[in-house]
């Protein structure tokens, strides 16, 4: 047998244990093979296994025995479970599959973690269950693989038989005594390897899922990911996210994996009902015949589930739930899906904020609209309605030639209205939030000079990222200060520059149109759009800038903090 893996320093171990191999001399060749075996790191079950059967073998020398079994300790239950074996009857390990830690001569062994020796010529009622007797053994010794350090506990066991009657001497006894220690130290160091490397796959896994659903604002879609991403870090049959609104009443139901969609709902709704409460002091295991017993899902043929709450601000509003057909300590699970809980609890918190956010956005933007709308269709429908009651007047009174004129008059009003209607539909389809806003405002400030016959001249960074607030509200008061610069300045040039200056975003728009007084602004400013422009930018934590005089021209400029 080959183990490809690095070995680790041996000075410190030999220096210990010199005197107890110098008394063994027949035995200390076989005994540094085992101490090379033992300084071999098993990184998988795999090379743990070809390295428990390289131990084994060797013991076997050392010992002189027939037969020998070793158990390692079940996370999920106290219990010892066959891992390798040499020289048994199948008769034996049908028997002795598990050793029950404190029960029999070989789980009494490894309860107190002490090496047991028993002849057995004429029985010893230190044994419980025939099978030694049965396969002849006349000498049974039991080596306790014990932790002293980090887990304070055995975490396995080697039982050897043989059908003669060896008789061990003080200096081999002395050899497994310090074997025991010694390998149970390696099992140590092995488990809190393997406990490392799963802690550090699942810190990465819940890194790559928080940052999958910060940019998500769906709360089905979140809960979707999650479920599916959990299972697979978990390593589960199955995972259920369940997200609520009010008691018993889910929102959303996400299962994955060995879990229909019309199952899932039923074990949310038994959750809910039955275990909202324990959810509420916290996560809770449950395993074995409980689960059927408890949730009667017996189609899923669980043997371990861990439930965990999910709270934003204390309240509960959830859980997340993983399912194992197979028995499992769920401790660490439990510890690392409650950390998933919290990020799983912070990403709908952002979702529902993010939707307030819209809603009081579309509000807001509905209120500017309709201002707008007031401040141009509104007054221009309310003249051509004050146009049509003169033109009454003329048609009864017979004033022919003011009719035609009143008509004249009135097509104008329909066309500048007509023109306003369709200018302001097209400023509304302008998609903001796209990968480059700036191709946006290029492309828009082309077709304007285009349709308006007014030159422009623009001078735009050739790439700019913004949040989705803040472009709206740019492009927005662009386009009207645009919009006054066509209706209201009579300019034939108009200049618009955007660019980052000392951490500042700046828009300029300039025309050479008339201009005006700025501090005799007329009473009906709202018509320019001005307080619409302002409360615009003010949204956003910007400021508004207005200079104008009459004859020179009108600059707007909007600065945006970046």
């Amino acid at each position: 047998m080959q183990i490809d893996d690095k070995y680790w320093d041996q000075r410190v171990i030999k220096r210990k244990n010199r005197k107890i191999i110098s008394g063994a001399s027949k035995e200390s060749a076989t005994y540094f093979e085992l101490l090379n075996l033992l300084s071999l790191m098993p990184r998988d079950n795999l090379s743990l296994h070809q390295l428990m059967n390289a131990l084994l073998n060797l013991i076997l020398q050392i010992t002189a025995m027939e037969a020998g079994a070793i158990y390692l300790k079940d996370d999920f239950s106290n219990t010892m479970e066959l891992f390798v074996q040499e020289g048994f009857s199948q008769e034996y390990l049908n028997i002795m599959k598990t050793i029950t830690i404190g029960r029999g001569f070989s789980g009494r062994a490894a309860q107190i973690g002490k090496v047991r020796v028993s002849q057995l010529r004429q029985g010893d009622p230190r044994f419980i269950r025939p099978a030694s007797e049965r396969e002849g053994f006349q000498c049974f010794i039991c080596l306790p693989f014990r932790d002293d350090g980090f887990f304070e506990e055995t975490l396995g066991i080697l039982n050897m038989g043989s059908k003669k009657d060896v008789r061990l001497s003080t200096d081999t006894l002395s050899l497994l005594r310090l074997l025991s220690k010694q390998i149970g130290n390696k099992l140590a160091n092995y488990k809190i390897f393997k406990l490392a490397a799963k802690r550090e796959r699942w810190a990465e896994g819940l890194y790559s899922i928080a940052v999958e659903i910060q940019s998500l604002h769906d709360i089905p879609k979140i809960c979707h990911v999650v479920s599916e991403e959990a299972r697979l870090l978990f390593e589960a049959d199955f995972c259920l996210v369940t997200i609520t609104n009010k008691p018993s009443v889910p929102l959303t139901v996400a299962p994955a994996g060995c879990i229909s969609q019309e199952t899932a709902c039923k074990l949310a709704a038994v959750f809910q009902e039955n275990f909202r409460e324990d959810l509420q002091a916290g996560s809770i295991i449950i395993s074995g015949k409980m689960i059927t017993k408890i949730l009667n899902f017996s189609e899923l043929k669980l043997e371990a589930l861990c439930v965990v709450p999910v709270q934003i601000a204390t309240n509960p509003c959830g859980f997340i739930a993983l399912g194992y057909r197979e028995p499992k300590n769920l401790t660490e699970e439990k510890k690392v899906l409650e950390r998933l809980s919290n990020q799983l609890a912070a990403a709908i918190d952002n979702a529902q904020l993010y939707l307030r956010v819209q809603q009081l956005t579309a509000v807001k933007e509905r209120n500017w609209i309709a201002r707008e709308m007031h401040d141009s269709l509104a007054q221009e429908l309310g003249a051509a309605r004050l146009e049509i009651a003169k033109i009454k007047n003329h048609l009864e009174n017979g004033q022919e030639n003011k009719v035609f004129e009143g008509l004249s008059y009135l097509d104008n009003i329909l066309k500048q209205t007509y023109n306003e209607v369709r200018q302001a539909i097209l400023d509304l389809r302008i998609k903001t939030g796209t990968e480059n806003i700036i191709e946006i405002i290029d492309t828009y400030l082309k077709d304007y000079s285009k349709k308006t016959g007014i030159a422009l001249n623009s001078s735009l960074p050739s790439r700019l990222v913004l949040n989705p607030a803040l472009e709206v509200q740019l492009v927005r008061i662009l386009q009207e200060a645009l919009t006054n610069v066509r209706k209201h300045s009579q300019a034939d040039k108009v200049s618009v520059e955007l660019k980052i200056d000392k951490g500042k975003i700046i828009l300029t728009v300039k025309d050479n149109g008339c201009g005006f007084a700025v501090d005799k602004l007329p009473s009906n400013a709202a018509k320019f759009g001005l307080t619409v422009m302002q409360e615009r930018a003010q949204a956003v934590g910007g400021k508004l800038y207005l200079s104008s005089e009459p004859g020179k021209g009108t600059e707007v400029r909007a600065e945006f903090p970046h």
